[in-house]
């Protein structure tokens, strides 16, 4: 190192400038770093950063989601409950029978008449009607329709009729009092035919 330095002391001026442009342009060339690498290395960070980001925002959403759909099928879980015993599937003309009779102890009205009529079918669920006859004042006749409507079990009233008893049969309901001539309906789900699978024929 130290015959290097006693060479270089003995170069004039111009050989030493000229030492000194080759041996910055050597260094610029090979060695010098002007902090594009380092940009380019922190572009590529940034960008895997953002790649992360956006993963990340997608699974949070499909979490999100995920949630969403487990407290719609809880929420639908109740509503079906809730809706079958509302409209049971199995209903008889006794249990109606028996329901009507107890709301009429409760309201205090007479029932005169009660006269089953022929179930109507429809598309999901049958209509099962009673017909009946029944005396009370307005009040009663009026609690008595609402105990109805707020059963648990869907029922009905349709087609009703409320007059004052007549002269013809005045014997038979007392006087000041009411008549309610109506159906009360109540509501039974009907279960869909099984599907038969697919393969598989008729013996």
């Amino acid at each position: 190192m130290n015959g290097f330095l006693l060479r270089l002391a003995g170069l004039s001026n111009q050989k030493v400038l000229i030492f000194g442009v080759i041996a910055g342009a050597i260094y610029f060339f090979t060695m010098f770093d002007d902090g594009s690498a380092l940009e380019a290395r922190i572009a590529t960070v940034q960008k895997q950063i953002q790649v992360e980001e956006v993963r990340a925002k997608e699974s949070e959403k499909a979490l999100l989601e995920v949630e969403r759909v487990k407290a719609e099928l809880e929420t639908l879980g109740e509503q079906f409950r809730l809706v079958s015993k509302a409209l049971p599937s199995e209903v008889l003309m006794a249990d109606i029978i028996r329901d009507v009779d107890e709301v009429a102890r409760k309201s205090r009205v007479a029932i005169k008449t009660k006269e089953p009529r022929p179930i109507v079918n429809r598309e999901f669920y049958e209509e099962i009607p009673l017909k009946i006859t029944m005396e009370g004042g307005f009040s009663e006749i009026t609690q008595f329709l609402y105990i109805i409507s707020s059963m648990e079990r869907i029922m009905r009233v349709k087609s009703f009729i409320i007059n004052v008893p007549s002269q013809t049969n005045a014997t038979q309901f007392q006087p000041g009092r009411l008549i309610f001539e109506g159906q009360i309906v109540a509501f039974r789900f009907v279960t869909p035919p099984a599907t038969p699978e697919k393969g598989k024929q008729k013996r």
